[in-house]
């Protein structure tokens, strides 16, 4: 099927839109790079390598660093009582999905296992993005679809799309099966919901959309086939657990660790409005409580425009999911890269603006480049705690 001008443009927008964020990533950690040997020079510490190879490291630091040791030594076959997260054993506290990619990717990628991390999330994020705009066209055409495609990219939580990270592989998996589940193919969505799950805990909230996805279809048109991708979704989450737990020798080691090593409990909200509450009092007093406070607006934004834009009830479950997930830790709160995470409510905001100013989107898109530009920096600084 040939492409339409239409379809063209849309495709070359949201390219040209995911190159630039890249851009605006890599200048951020390139900011974090000569920051930090600004400092080692004034410590008088001995510069450890090329300002290339420290611009690269500074997207494989936090999370990063664990799903790297994950790849490289495997899961710990035991996890000593009140671990912590000093210890080698607390990777037993990231999924297997990503790690697992980065192991097939490492020994045919030059440049080691950090590159061959950052090469496999490019791949994802440029696929995802293009996901995204096919998720669009199901159910509002082709323009909405490269707006939605370049508030994607754009977006300012789209930055672990350019880090060691696991959220890239999880979204285009999620994005994967919610496309499927648009158009009726059960298997299909089952098996990508199960990636999600297999690679991040949060991915789970793909199952809850596949459950949803199989009620409607059970209740409207007696389909029962829909109960495939219904079961077959979570079962990524439970071999995940299975792995870890397998391999300690301990069925419930990830909860534990989770526990122990990230003093993670629920506040159900409590801690992401503490967060809040202290920005508004002191705006300049912690990167975190900022993060905190501009994810909750962008959450709340993408809400009413989902509200608005009508967009499916399996779009709707994922977000909520996602959003819960988000909010209930009593440890890492609200961040950008979980609102990116849930990607379905950029895709409202893009379905609705055009009842907004059109103008306005050149301001939007600013903004998302200094966010962009700005987490760059922020995470490849390790002064400042936003995990």
């Amino acid at each position: 099927m040939p492409l339409t001008t239409e379809r063209r443009n849309a495709v070359r927008d949201g390219a040209i839109a995911f190159v630039a964020s890249r851009l605006f990533v890599l200048i951020g950690a390139l900011i974090a790079s000569a920051a930090g040997a600004a400092e080692r020079a004034r410590q008088g510490i001995p510069k450890p390598g090329s300002a290339a190879r420290s611009t690269l490291d500074a997207l494989g630091r936090w999370d990063g660093t664990w799903y790297l040791r994950v790849a490289e030594l495997g899961y710990p076959e035991s996890v000593p009582a009140g671990v912590t997260y000093g210890q080698i054993e607390a990777r037993a506290a990231f999924f297997p999905g990503f790690p697992s990619l980065i192991k097939v990717a490492d020994p045919v990628v030059p440049g080691g296992r950090l590159i061959a991390a950052l090469l496999v999330n490019l791949v994802l994020g440029a696929a995802f993005v293009t996901v995204v705009g096919a998720m669009t066209r199901q159910v509002a055409g082709e323009q909405v679809a490269g707006r939605a495609m370049v508030l994607t990219a754009m977006f300012p939580g789209s930055v672990v799309l350019s880090m060691a990270y696991s959220e890239a592989l999880m979204v285009l998996a999620a994005a994967g099966a919610l496309w499927c589940l648009h158009s009726r193919r059960w298997l299909a969505a089952g098996l990508l919901a199960a990636v999600a799950s297999f690679t991040r805990f949060n991915g789970l909230a793909v199952a809850a959309a596949c459950a949803v996805a199989a009620v409607i279809a059970v209740r409207r048109r007696r389909e029962w086939s829909a109960l495939i991708a219904a079961v077959i979704a979570p079962l990524g989450g439970l071999a995940a657990l299975a792995v870890i737990g397998g391999r300690a020798g301990e069925a419930g080691v990830w909860f534990r660790v989770q526990r122990e090593a990230w003093k993670e409990g629920n506040s159900f909200g409590g801690t992401a409005l503490r967060g809040v509450g202290q920005f508004v009092i002191n705006p300049f007093a912690s990167p975190s409580n900022a993060l905190t406070t501009g994810s909750l607006v962008a959450l709340l934004i993408g809400a009413y425009a989902a509200r608005r834009a009508r967009v499916p009830a399996t779009w709707l479950t994922y977000s909520a999911v996602i959003a819960a997930l988000m909010l209930l830790p009593s440890t890492i709160t609200a961040r950008p890269r979980f609102v990116f995470s849930a990607f379905p409510l950029l895709i409202a905001v893009a379905i609705h603006w055009p009842e907004i100013r059109p103008q306005r989107w050149t301001y939007l898109m600013s903004a998302c480049a200094a966010g962009l530009v700005a987490l760059g920096a922020l995470y490849g600084l390790d002064s400042v705690v936003i995990p």
